[in-house]
């Protein structure tokens, strides 16, 4: 056993090695990290420093793993494949490369993979959300796996499977126009047995400076991920009605917040907004939309005074800075 590696970290990346450096830091400083432990490191043919910083890193640690593409792949989302399959564990961990991990997260990782080695249920590993603290939640399908986590299956990190089971995984690519497959293949495993989700803070993420995350959130967010969860529900493997709550779910408490942000701090989401309401078409024959358009109407009043008000007090330097102390009070 001590000579297994049982977990693979394994990280796409691409011109993000400031990032990534600090990505790999925090694993190697993890408890636990040691022979058990491999990181894959899938560079989609990066043009900054990536490869000298990993080759930094291979030549300090043996289970630290660098590849190149040759070239780089068209579609971005196929290095997470390729990364995955890179990986030799028994378990294989998705991670972003801004995404850090915290002093007991491989430890932690570690133990529950040994406790699960022999029956080998769909373990995935969340940070401590709402009730769930520090505990464990078993899913008998995929209802209740989806009632648990909700839109959560959409973050890259939180991806995991043993690696039995994603070479199971059936047309791997079918959504990865979509970029969202990492939720297909979660559908894909908890469809055919129980799942394990593990509740810990496991993780930290850094904020991007500057950097443009290369696709619209709400078309993403919203009419792609409703697209996949639609697919399980003609395939009978999720109901309409778990598909339906997690519908109201998904415009409440993401994309309603996701849009009020976007609205009143426009400089801190570095991602395509634009057309927002073009892919919340689902959503137009569902009453609670409409109560929820209601929500922003008065965030639209307030931007449409501070834009107003910046027009007014372009030559009046005293309106200008009582307004500007607004602003940063109310966090526009």
């Amino acid at each position: 056993m001590n000579n297994t590696i049982l977990l693979s970290i394994c990280i796409p990346t691409y011109n993000r090695a400031q990032y990534l450096n600090q990505t790999i830091q925090s694993i190697v400083d993890s408890n636990g990290f040691g022979d058990q432990v491999e990181i894959i490191i899938s560079d989609n043919c990066s043009t900054d420093n990536t490869e000298i910083i990993c080759k930094k890193w291979i030549n300090k640690y043996k289970n630290i793993k660098y590849y190149k593409q040759i070239k780089p792949t068209n579609i971005a989302d196929q290095n997470f494949i390729d990364a995955l399959t890179l990986g030799t564990g028994e378990y294989l961990k998705l991670n972003n490369d801004t995404v850090l991990f915290r002093r007991e997260t491989v430890q932690y990782m570690l133990n529950v993979i040994k406790d699960n080695a022999n029956m080998k249920n769909p373990l995935f590993f969340y940070n401590n959300y709402k009730k769930h603290i520090n505990t464990y939640m078993i899913c008998d399908t995929s209802d209740s796996f989806l009632r648990e986590v909700s839109f959560r299956t959409m973050w890259i990190p939180l991806f995991g499977c043993w690696k039995k089971d994603f070479n199971k995984i059936q047309q791997k690519t079918r959504f990865i126009d979509l970029q969202l497959m990492q939720v297909d293949w979660t559908f894909q495993i908890v469809s055919q047995k129980k799942a394990i989700i593990n509740f810990f803070e496991l993780y930290d993420i850094f904020e991007l400076k500057n950097k443009s995350g290369g696709y619209n959130i709400f078309k993403v967010f919203s009419q792609n991920y409703l697209n996949i969860l639609k697919f399980f529900v003609q395939k009978k493997e999720l109901s309409e009605r778990a598909y339906n709550i997690e519908k109201k779910k998904l415009l409440f408490n993401y994309l309603i917040p996701r849009y009020i942000m976007s609205v009143l701090q426009q400089k801190s989401y570095n991602f395509n907004n634009d057309s927002k309401f073009k892919y919340l078409k689902d959503y137009k024959r569902d009453w609670y939309f409409y109560v929820a358009l209601s929500l922003i109407l008065p965030y639209f009043i307030i931007y449409t005074f501070v834009f107003l008000a910046r027009k007014i007090s372009a030559k009046n330097i005293k309106l200008y800075n009582f307004l500007r102390r607004i602003k940063v009070r109310i966090g526009i």
